[in-house]
């Protein structure tokens, strides 16, 4: 079985939902992207969840072991190349190692925008479930909210 792995920094991190549309993936851990932060991008109801490099900031991410038969039905899910773009980075392993992992990104040049109530709840429920600090989700929402229709660069 041929595999990669694949970083989750919005609604990918919920397990059941990734089950759901990504059987044969497995999920290896929860870690974080330092100097990153979490913002929404997009025009409603496709403002979605995004990074960008940005200094003292941190994402926290579920680590999964994708599955390359199950990669088109993650693009797929997650609206890939219509609204996302692949990218690869190097992050860091729950085990401390590092290792290069596939992520999905908006264009930085969309523009910052609120996001729906019920898509930014289902990644309140993964912050809840693994623990991650609110505030970070709470920060990407007041960002976006404040400076929708600017670009972040």
């Amino acid at each position: 079985m041929a595999t990669k792995i694949y970083a989750a920094y919005g609604v990918t991190m919920n397990p059941e939902m990734m089950q759901s549309w990504c059987p044969k993936t497995k999920q290896l851990g929860v870690s974080s992207i330092k100097n990153y932060r979490l913002m929404f991008k997009g025009e409603p109801p496709l403002s979605l969840a995004t990074i960008e490099e940005y200094s003292d900031y941190v994402v926290p991410i579920v680590i999964w072991e994708l599955d390359l038969a199950d990669e088109p039905l993650l693009d797929k899910w997650v609206g890939y190349p219509e609204h996302y773009e692949k990218r690869e980075m190097e992050i860091e392993m729950p085990d401390g190692k590092m290792a290069m992992a596939m992520i999905y990104v908006k264009s930085e040049y969309e523009r910052l925008n609120y996001a729906e109530t019920h898509y930014v709840a289902d990644i309140y429920e993964s912050y809840e479930r693994y623990g991650f600090d609110l505030a970070i989700l709470k920060g990407a929402e007041k960002f976006s909210e404040r400076y929708r229709h600017f670009r972040c660069r």
